[in-house]
C-alpha cells in the first residue's frame, strides 16, 4: 500500500491581504499546525488595495471584496484562495469571492487554528477534485461517462449547463441521469464520487460492470438543486430571495473513478464545511472534520472522468414576444417567431473554475480604450447576454435576431457586439441606430462556437464593447519630428512625442545628416511605426526621425496629400544635393503617397531610398466601398485579437465607411483614387524611373502562425468565410494586398523584394518582419 492522496500532491496557494498583524497570527499558528496542504503567500506590501465588506451582519451572506487601486476586483484564480485580515476579523474567500469561513478575532489562537483546519479540508477537496492517474494501463477512451436529460438526450463533454425553470409558479431543477459504457474486454469497478460547493466529498455508489456493458445507469434520476448556505433550506431548487446575495447558481461535480479493484469509499469522504459561518468562539465549524489523507493501492489500475453540472436561473424565454431582461429598459430582445432560446444575463469571472470562454473578455480587452456595457441590477455587473438552447437558428438569414440597447453611442465611439469562441474574438451582427435613437443590433447568422456541447441546441454569449475611436480630422497634413521618451504606456510600449512646430523641425533637419521619414497607411498613424523601429534608429545611424500624418479618406493623394508632403519637406530645409541622406519608410496607402511625391513631384531629388511595406501598387480593394467595409471589419478583427491599439483606428475607419455608405454610397476621394484601374493608379505606374532604390517588404499569411496555439489560421478562415477575401488565397498575400500588386512598381528598375511571414497589420510587430526591416534601413 502506498499513499494515494499524500500531501503535497496538491498544495493550494492562499494569498493573504490586509493587516500585517493578521498575517503574523497566521504564521504563528503555522508553527503548531504545520501543513504541506497549502501555502500562505503575503500580498505585495507596496500594492495599493482596498477592502470592502457587504452584509457583515447577515450570517452566511457576508460579502468581502479586495479592490486594486483602479477599483478592479481582485478575484482568486480557480484552486487558489484569499485570506483577508480586516481590523481584527479574518475572512477566507474562494474563486467567486464567496466567504468560505471567517473568524471574529485573529487575536484568538483557537479561532486561527480552526481556520487552518478549514484550509486542510479544502485542500483535501481540491485533491479529490483533481484526482487523476496519468500512467494507468487501462484505456480511458473505452469508458463513456455521460449526462442524460429527462428526454434521453445525451450531452457530451465534461461540463453541462442546465437551468432552474419556473413550472406552475414553482422553481424546479433539471432532471438528469448519469450513464456509463464499458467498451473494454474486462469487468471493472465504477465508483461515483460527488463533490459539492460546500467542500463535501461523498461516495454515491460503487458498482461492478462486466466487459462490454452499455448504457448502464450509475446515478438514477435526480434533479439539480441549490446547495443553500444553511441547512434549513438544503437542496431547494431556487430561491428568488437569495438573488441579492448571488447565491442562486449551482455547481455539482461528479467524479467517476474506474478501477480494477474495489474502492473503499470511506477513505475519500468528507463532511461539508458550514459555508459563510463566522466563528466567534471555541465552536468547531467543521462538521465531523476529518483531515486524514487517504491511502489507495497504487498498483490497482485506475483513472477518473468528471462531469460538472452548472445550473443557472432561466431569466426568460425568447419566442414571439419581446423580452426585457432588466427593469431599467436598457436591453430588449425583439420577439422572433422562428427562433427560441433560454435567455440570461451574467457577469464575467475569469478566475472561476467554471469560467467559460467569454470570461476572459475583460482580460483580452484591457489593452483597448473602451468599456463593456453593463446592464446593471448587480453590484458585480451584468456584462454578458446569454442565449442557450437556441432552436431555429437556420432561419436567421431571412428572419434576423434583433436586439435593442438603450445605450448612447457618441460620435467618437463604436459599439461592438463580441463573442469569443475559445480561440479568437469575433464581432457578431450589424450595429445601427433605430428611429428612436436606440442602438439596434441585427444578427443574421450565428458564429461557430466551441461550447455547443455544454447545452442542448446552439448557444451564443454576447458582450457589448464601446471602443473609443481614433480618426484623423479633416484636411490634416502634418510633418513632425519624433522624440522617444523614457516612459512606457500601460501596454508596456515606448511612448513618443511628435513635435509639430515648423521652426523646430527646421532646426532639427539643419543639424541632421541621416533622416528617416515615416508615412502610415489607412489604418493607424505613425506612432506604431516609430515604436516598431525604435531599436534600429541608432544602430542604422539615423540622427533624426520624421513622421507625416494625414487625413486618409477625404483627401486626394494626387492633389492634396503628396503635394503637402513635398511642400513641407521643402520648407524645413530639404533640397537637391543638400548632402543629407533621406530614407522613406511607408506602409500600405502611405506607399502610394510616397511614390507619387517621389515620381510626380520631383521628390526623387530629395529622397535616397524608399522602403515600401505592403504597397498596393496596382490599386487597392478599398476602391470599392463595400469591400472597404469588409476590409475594415477584418482589420478590426485582427487588431482586437492581436491586442493591438490599432483597434481604435480600425474601428474609426469602419464607422466612417459605414457613415459614407448610409449617406451617399459614393466613394470618398481617397478611395476613388485607390480603386484598381483608376486614372491615378495608371498615371502612377506610368511614371518615369525615379532612379532611386525601392525596397519592398511583402507579407505572406499562407503559412503564417505567429505562436504555437494562436489559431491565426482559424481566424483567417472564419474572417474569409464571413466577409470574403480580396486576394487570390493561393498566391502570396498579406491578407489585404497580394504579391502581384506589391511587386508591380511601374518603370522603376532598382527594385528589391523581400518576403516575410506576417499579415498587413503587424509588419511593425512581428519579429521576422522587424528583422527584415532592419536589413533594409
Amino acid at each position: 500500500m502506498t499513499d494515494f492522496l499524500k500531501p503535497p500532491m496538491v498544495s493550494i496557494n492562499v494569498l493573504v491581504y490586509g493587516n500585517q498583524t493578521g498575517y503574523d497570527a497566521l504564521q504563528k499558528a503555522m508553527l503548531t499546525h504545520p501543513s504541506a496542504h497549502f501555502e500562505l503567500i503575503r500580498s505585495d506590501e507596496n500594492e495599493e488595495y482596498a477592502i470592502q465588506i457587504a452584509h457583515p451582519h447577515i450570517q452566511y451572506f457576508t460579502k468581502v471584496s479586495v479592490l486594486d487601486k483602479s477599483g478592479k476586483l481582485l478575484t482568486p484564480q480557480a484552486g487558489t484562495y484569499h485570506l483577508v485580515a480586516d481590523q481584527q476579523s479574518m475572512y477566507l474567500l474562494d474563486e467567486n469571492n464567496r466567504v468560505v469561513q471567517g473568524i471574529k478575532s485573529y487575536y484568538d489562537p483557537n479561532q486561527v487554528e480552526d481556520l487552518l483546519k478549514i484550509l486542510d479540508n479544502i485542500s483535501k477537496w481540491e485533491q479529490v477534485r483533481g484526482l487523476n492517474n496519468a500512467p494507468t494501463q487501462l484505456t480511458p477512451d473505452q469508458i463513456d461517462f455521460v449526462y442524460c436529460d429527462a428526454k434521453g438526450n445525451i450531452l457530451e463533454g465534461e461540463e453541462v449547463i442546465t437551468h432552474f425553470r419556473k413550472v406552475d409558479g414553482e422553481w424546479q431543477g433539471t432532471e438528469f441521469e448519469l450513464k456509463v459504457n464499458n467498451h473494454t474486454d474486462q469487468g471493472l469497478y465504477f465508483s461515483l464520487i460527488y463533490l459539492d460547493e460546500n467542500y463535501e466529498v461523498a461516495l454515491l455508489t460503487s458498482q461492478y460492470f462486466e466487459a462490454n456493458t452499455h448504457h448502464a445507469t450509475i446515478l438514477e434520476t435526480q434533479k439539480t438543486w441549490l446547495e443553500s448556505y444553511n441547512e434549513e433550506e438544503n437542496k431547494i431548487a431556487y430561491h428568488e430571495a437569495l438573488d441579492e446575495y448571488f447565491a442562486n447558481e449551482s455547481t455539482m461535480t461528479f467524479k467517476l473513478l474506474v478501477s480494477t479493484q474495489q474502492l473503499d469509499g470511506s477513505v475519500l469522504e468528507q463532511a461539508p464545511i458550514d459555508i459563510g459561518y463566522v466563528l466567534s468562539g471555541n465552536t468547531n465549524s467543521l462538521k465531523d472534520a476529518d483531515q486524514t489523507f487517504t491511502q489507495f493501492d497504487q498498483e490497482s489500475n485506475w483513472f477518473t472522468k468528471t462531469i460538472t453540472i452548472h445550473t443557472i436561473r432561466q431569466r426568460a424565454k425568447l419566442g414571439t414576444d419581446e423580452v426585457q431582461l432588466v427593469d431599467n429598459g436598457k436591453l430588449i430582445i425583439k420577439g422572433n417567431s422562428y427562433l427560441s432560446a433560454d435567455l440570461k444575463l451574467s457577469t464575467s469571472n475569469p478566475g472561476s473554475r467554471s469560467a467559460s470562454y467569454m470570461d476572459v473578455l475583460p482580460v483580452m480587452l484591457e489593452k483597448q480604450i473602451g468599456t463593456m456595457v453593463d446592464f446593471g441590477e448587480s453590484p458585480r455587473g451584468n456584462h454578458i447576454l446569454e442565449f442557450n438552447n437556441i432552436q431555429g437558428n437556420e432561419a436567421l438569414a431571412e428572419n434576423p435576431l434583433k436586439i435593442i440597447l438603450n445605450e448612447s453611442i457618441n460620435e467618437d465611439e463604436l459599439l461592438l457586439p463580441l463573442t469569443y469562441d475559445g480561440a479568437q474574438l469575433l464581432t457578431v451582427g450589424e450595429v445601427d441606430t433605430d428611429a428612436e435613437g436606440h442602438t439596434l443590433i441585427t444578427i443574421n447568422a450565428l458564429p461557430e462556437q466551441e461550447e455547443d456541447n455544454r447545452s442542448l441546441g446552439k448557444s451564443l454569449k454576447l458582450a457589448f464593447f464601446k471602443i473609443a475611436l481614433k480618426r484623423h480630422p479633416d484636411k490634416l497634413y502634418q510633418l513632425a519630428w519624433v522624440e522617444y521618451l523614457n516612459t512606457t504606456a500601460k501596454n508596456g510600449r515606448t511612448q513618443i512625442k511628435r513635435h509639430k512646430d515648423n521652426d523646430d523641425i527646421t532646426e532639427k533637419v539643419k543639424s541632421a545628416n541621416k533622416v528617416l521619414l515615416l508615412i502610415h497607411g489607412i489604418i493607424g498613424d505613425t506612432e506604431e511605426m516609430a515604436v516598431g523601429v525604435k531599436d534600429m534608429i541608432t544602430d542604422k545611424g539615423y540622427d533624426l526621425v520624421l513622421s507625416f500624418d494625414y487625413e486618409n479618406l477625404n483627401s486626394s493623394i494626387r492633389d492634396d496629400i503628396s503635394w503637402s508632403l513635398k511642400d513641407q519637406l521643402d520648407r524645413v530645409g530639404f533640397k537637391k544635393e543638400d548632402g543629407k541622406v533621406l530614407h522613406i519608410l511607408a506602409q500600405g496607402m502611405g506607399c502610394l503617397v510616397a511614390r507619387w511625391m517621389v515620381e510626380q513631384r520631383k521628390g526623387h531629388e530629395l529622397v535616397d531610398r524608399m522602403i515600401l511595406v505592403g504597397p498596393p501598387n496596382q490599386g487597392s480593394v478599398l476602391g470599392n466601398i463595400e469591400t472597404a467595409r469588409k476590409f475594415a471589419t477584418i482589420a478590426l478583427g485582427l487588431t482586437l485579437n492581436i491586442l493591438s491599439p490599432l483597434a481604435a483606428w480600425a474601428g474609426g475607419l469602419l464607422k466612417t465607411i459605414k457613415n459614407v455608405m448610409k449617406q451617399s454610397k459614393q466613394l470618398t476621394t481617397t478611395l476613388a483614387e485607390m480603386q484598381e484601374g483608376s486614372s491615378f493608379i495608371r498615371d502612377l505606374n506610368g511614371s518615369d524611373d525615379s532612379g532611386i532604390p525601392y525596397l519592398v517588404l511583402a507579407g505572406d499569411v499562407r503559412n503564417y502562425e505567429p505562436t504555437e496555439g494562436s489559431n491565426f489560421s482559424k481566424f483567417k478562415e472564419q474572417m474569409y468565410k464571413s466577409v470574403g477575401t480580396f486576394v487570390n488565397a493561393g498566391e502570396a498575400n498579406d491578407m489585404i494586398v497580394d504579391f502581384t500588386s506589391m511587386k508591380s512598381l511601374g518603370k522603376n528598375t532598382q527594385v528589391e523584394i523581400t518576403q516575410v511571414a506576417c499579415h498587413h497589420l503587424n509588419y511593425f510587430e512581428e519579429e521576422a518582419s522587424l528583422k527584415a526591416l532592419q536589413d533594409m534601413l
